[in-house]
């Protein structure tokens, strides 16, 4: 009795492993792909806000695992231009990252396409003044696995992924703010609403 007890488990549990198995498979086969959308208001003027976002000595304080960026083709920060960008991961080489500029409208959008070894998708981000000194920044993230498991770990990790990302954008909120603080403190002669093109960088801000 006991051994057609045990029988019976192992064969309720294999059943349980193919049908667990097959779902994964058909969610990586059905799945569209994915989509993320982050939004933040950050307390400093649309200008400031951009050239901040674009400063590339800045990025690796709010995109957590950047180590290096490099154009690789066309003119840096035109539309066409194209990236490599080195992340960490648990392989020590690191991962590689290709982005492509595929829109820009100076103050108000900026869109890339991007493509690694497993996934591939396009970002959209659009800067909304909300008043003289705030800003709203509205990203809209679509990606998708190259095979049909990548897919299924997508989804899989999908409230994962959505969590880091807003993490990302809060941590940009964060050091724009602080870093357009810093601004004020060094022109106290100028108010807010005066600052309308304040191209400065990560090593003027530090020298501050």
């Amino acid at each position: 009795m006991s051994n057609h007890m045990s029988m019976k488990s192992v064969l309720w549990f294999i059943l349980v492993v193919i049908a667990i198995i097959i779902l994964f498979v058909l969610v990586g086969l059905l799945s569209p792909g994915q989509r993320g959308e982050d939004e933040v208001t950050v307390d400093a003027p649309r200008e400031f806000v951009w050239e901040q976002y674009l400063d590339k000595e800045l990025m690796h304080k709010w995109m957590p695992g950047l180590q290096e960026i490099e154009l690789v083709s066309g003119a840096d920060g035109e539309i066409g231009a194209e990236y490599q960008i080195k992340l960490s991961s648990i392989n020590e080489e690191g991962s590689i990252m290709n982005q492509k500029i595929t829109n820009i409208e100076e103050y108000e959008s900026y869109a890339f396409d991007f493509d690694s070894e497993h996934l591939t998708g396009h970002t959209n981000i659009e800067f909304e003044a909300a008043a003289d000194t705030a800003t709203i920044i509205k990203v809209l993230n679509q990606y998708k696995g190259k095979v049909f498991w990548t897919n299924s770990l997508l989804q899989l990790f999908r409230q994962n992924i959505d969590k880091n990302s807003k993490e990302q954008y809060d941590g940009l909120k964060t050091l724009i703010e602080k870093n357009y603080q810093k601004q004020l403190q060094s022109m106290p002669q100028k108010s807010a609403a005066d600052i309308i093109n304040p191209k400065v960088t990560a090593d003027e801000l530090n020298q501050k």
